[in-house]
Protein backbone atom coordinates (compact mmCIF):
# COMPACT_ATOMS: atom_id res chain seq x y z
CA UNK A 1 0.00 0.00 0.00
CA UNK A 2 3.14 2.55 0.87
CA UNK A 3 4.22 1.55 -2.58
CA UNK A 4 1.03 2.13 -4.65
CA UNK A 5 0.61 5.64 -2.32
CA UNK A 6 4.34 6.88 -3.00
CA UNK A 7 4.39 5.93 -6.69
CA UNK A 8 1.13 7.73 -6.66
CA UNK A 9 2.79 11.26 -4.89
CA UNK A 10 5.88 10.55 -7.62
CA UNK A 11 3.58 11.03 -10.76
CA UNK A 12 1.52 13.65 -9.22
CA UNK A 13 5.04 15.41 -8.81
CA UNK A 14 6.30 14.71 -11.71
CA UNK A 15 3.05 15.95 -13.39
CA UNK A 16 3.57 19.18 -11.22
CA UNK A 17 7.17 19.96 -12.68
CA UNK A 18 6.13 18.90 -16.64
CA UNK A 19 3.20 22.13 -16.48
CA UNK A 20 5.30 24.10 -14.37
CA UNK A 21 8.08 23.87 -17.08
CA UNK A 22 5.35 24.40 -19.89
CA UNK A 23 4.42 27.55 -18.60
CA UNK A 24 8.46 28.62 -18.27
CA UNK A 25 8.71 27.07 -21.36
CA UNK A 26 5.89 29.47 -23.30
CA UNK A 27 6.96 32.52 -20.98
CA UNK A 28 10.47 32.43 -22.28
CA UNK A 29 8.56 31.70 -25.98
CA UNK A 30 7.33 35.07 -25.85
CA UNK A 31 8.34 38.36 -27.29
CA UNK A 32 6.89 41.38 -27.16
CA UNK A 33 6.64 43.36 -30.47
CA UNK A 34 7.23 47.40 -31.00
CA UNK A 35 5.31 48.82 -33.74
CA UNK A 36 5.11 52.50 -34.90
CA UNK A 37 1.69 53.24 -36.58
CA UNK A 38 1.93 55.13 -39.58
CA UNK A 39 1.72 59.01 -39.18
CA UNK A 40 -2.15 60.19 -39.80
CA UNK A 41 -1.44 63.36 -41.46
CA UNK A 42 -4.74 65.37 -41.64
CA UNK A 43 -6.32 68.49 -41.60
CA UNK A 44 -9.24 70.28 -39.67
CA UNK A 45 -10.86 73.47 -40.92
CA UNK A 46 -12.27 76.38 -38.71
CA UNK A 47 -15.75 76.07 -40.63
CA UNK A 48 -16.14 72.74 -39.15
CA UNK A 49 -15.17 72.76 -35.97
CA UNK A 50 -15.99 76.39 -34.89
CA UNK A 51 -20.00 74.79 -34.23
CA UNK A 52 -18.53 73.38 -31.11
CA UNK A 53 -17.58 76.70 -29.76
CA UNK A 54 -20.61 77.87 -30.02
CA UNK A 55 -21.92 74.74 -27.65
CA UNK A 56 -19.23 75.68 -25.09
CA UNK A 57 -16.68 72.42 -24.27
CA UNK A 58 -18.64 70.02 -26.75
CA UNK A 59 -15.99 67.62 -27.66
CA UNK A 60 -15.34 67.73 -31.36
CA UNK A 61 -13.82 64.88 -33.52
CA UNK A 62 -10.97 66.29 -34.74
CA UNK A 63 -10.28 63.44 -37.45
CA UNK A 64 -9.69 59.47 -37.47
CA UNK A 65 -8.06 56.34 -39.23
CA UNK A 66 -7.78 52.79 -40.04
CA UNK A 67 -4.96 51.25 -38.56
CA UNK A 68 -3.42 48.17 -39.83
CA UNK A 69 -1.37 45.76 -37.86
CA UNK A 70 -0.35 42.89 -40.15
CA UNK A 71 -0.34 40.18 -38.04
CA UNK A 72 0.46 37.26 -40.40
CA UNK A 73 3.77 39.00 -41.26
CA UNK A 74 4.73 39.55 -37.99
CA UNK A 75 3.95 35.66 -37.46
CA UNK A 76 5.82 35.07 -40.28
CA UNK A 77 8.71 37.11 -39.45
CA UNK A 78 9.63 35.56 -36.31
CA UNK A 79 8.97 32.26 -37.41
CA UNK A 80 5.73 31.43 -35.76
CA UNK A 81 2.75 29.61 -37.09
CA UNK A 82 0.05 30.74 -34.46
CA UNK A 83 -0.04 32.59 -31.54
CA UNK A 84 -1.96 34.49 -28.68
CA UNK A 85 -1.81 38.34 -28.74
CA UNK A 86 -1.43 39.60 -25.24
CA UNK A 87 -0.77 42.80 -23.48
CA UNK A 88 -1.12 45.58 -25.92
CA UNK A 89 -0.89 48.87 -25.76
CA UNK A 90 0.02 51.89 -26.59
CA UNK A 91 2.92 53.18 -25.39
CA UNK A 92 3.26 56.69 -26.99
CA UNK A 93 0.82 59.09 -28.90
CA UNK A 94 1.83 62.89 -29.71
CA UNK A 95 0.13 64.88 -32.18
CA UNK A 96 1.90 67.78 -33.96
CA UNK A 97 0.75 70.86 -36.13
CA UNK A 98 2.32 70.76 -39.37
CA UNK A 99 0.97 73.62 -41.05
CA UNK A 100 1.21 77.01 -41.39
CA UNK A 101 4.35 77.62 -39.16
CA UNK A 102 3.95 79.50 -35.80
CA UNK A 103 0.43 78.32 -35.48
CA UNK A 104 -0.15 76.85 -31.55
CA UNK A 105 -2.79 74.45 -30.01
CA UNK A 106 -3.74 77.24 -27.53
CA UNK A 107 -7.02 76.97 -29.41
CA UNK A 108 -7.34 73.87 -27.72
CA UNK A 109 -8.19 72.63 -23.98
CA UNK A 110 -7.93 68.93 -24.04
CA UNK A 111 -7.56 65.87 -26.62
CA UNK A 112 -8.18 62.14 -26.63
CA UNK A 113 -7.38 59.06 -28.68
CA UNK A 114 -10.12 56.25 -28.94
CA UNK A 115 -10.05 52.96 -30.77
CA UNK A 116 -12.23 50.82 -31.85
CA UNK A 117 -13.73 47.80 -33.99
CA UNK A 118 -15.75 50.02 -35.93
CA UNK A 119 -14.83 52.94 -38.56
CA UNK A 120 -17.87 54.80 -36.97
CA UNK A 121 -15.96 54.85 -33.44
CA UNK A 122 -19.03 53.12 -31.61
CA UNK A 123 -18.28 51.37 -28.37
CA UNK A 124 -14.49 52.96 -28.63
CA UNK A 125 -12.55 52.79 -25.68
CA UNK A 126 -9.94 55.55 -24.60
CA UNK A 127 -6.02 55.10 -25.08
CA UNK A 128 -4.76 58.17 -24.51
CA UNK A 129 -5.12 61.47 -23.08
CA UNK A 130 -4.13 65.39 -22.70
CA UNK A 131 -2.69 66.26 -19.23
CA UNK A 132 -2.16 70.52 -19.46
CA UNK A 133 -0.07 71.24 -21.79
CA UNK A 134 1.77 74.93 -22.31
CA UNK A 135 0.40 77.60 -24.02
CA UNK A 136 2.17 78.21 -27.31
CA UNK A 137 3.16 74.56 -27.76
CA UNK A 138 2.81 73.02 -31.17
CA UNK A 139 3.01 69.26 -30.41
CA UNK A 140 1.10 67.44 -27.27
CA UNK A 141 2.55 64.89 -26.35
CA UNK A 142 -0.29 62.35 -24.62
CA UNK A 143 -0.67 60.92 -21.16
CA UNK A 144 -0.94 56.78 -22.67
CA UNK A 145 -3.81 54.98 -20.59
CA UNK A 146 -3.07 51.32 -19.79
CA UNK A 147 -5.86 50.25 -21.83
CA UNK A 148 -5.76 46.66 -23.68
CA UNK A 149 -6.57 46.38 -27.41
CA UNK A 150 -5.82 42.43 -27.80
CA UNK A 151 -8.57 41.94 -29.76
CA UNK A 152 -8.56 44.83 -32.11
CA UNK A 153 -4.47 43.77 -32.57
CA UNK A 154 -5.46 40.25 -33.85
CA UNK A 155 -8.34 41.78 -35.76
CA UNK A 156 -5.60 43.41 -37.87
CA UNK A 157 -7.63 46.39 -38.53
CA UNK A 158 -9.12 48.66 -35.97
CA UNK A 159 -10.01 52.83 -35.98
CA UNK A 160 -8.09 55.81 -34.02
CA UNK A 161 -10.33 58.73 -33.11
CA UNK A 162 -8.80 62.02 -32.42
CA UNK A 163 -11.43 64.03 -30.48
CA UNK A 164 -10.90 67.33 -28.68
CA UNK A 165 -12.59 70.22 -26.70
CA UNK A 166 -11.73 73.68 -28.03
CA UNK A 167 -11.37 76.59 -25.53
CA UNK A 168 -11.02 78.84 -29.06
CA UNK A 169 -11.16 79.60 -32.57
CA UNK A 170 -8.79 78.31 -34.98
CA UNK A 171 -6.29 81.07 -35.83
CA UNK A 172 -6.41 80.62 -39.20
CA UNK A 173 -8.83 78.79 -41.57
CA UNK A 174 -6.99 75.62 -42.00
CA UNK A 175 -4.37 73.39 -39.38
CA UNK A 176 -2.68 70.83 -40.53
CA UNK A 177 -1.77 68.08 -37.89
CA UNK A 178 -0.23 64.58 -37.67
CA UNK A 179 -0.20 62.03 -34.84
CA UNK A 180 2.58 59.72 -34.09
CA UNK A 181 2.25 56.40 -32.36
CA UNK A 182 3.65 53.22 -31.51
CA UNK A 183 1.92 50.18 -30.04
CA UNK A 184 3.43 47.54 -27.89
CA UNK A 185 1.96 43.62 -27.67
CA UNK A 186 3.60 40.23 -26.63
CA UNK A 187 3.25 37.32 -29.04
CA UNK A 188 2.80 34.05 -27.50
CA UNK A 189 3.52 31.08 -29.70
CA UNK A 190 1.45 28.22 -29.59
Amino acid sequence: MKRIAFSLLLLVSALLVVTSGCDKVKDLASFDVRTNLPDYKFTIDSATVSPALKMGGTEVLLGYFPAVVNIDSVFSHYGVDKADIENSSFTMVQLTIQSPEGVTFDWLSSARIVVASSPTLAGGVQVAHTATFSSGSSTITFIVDETGINNMITNGVFYVGIYGILSGPLPVQTVGLALQSQIVYTVNPL
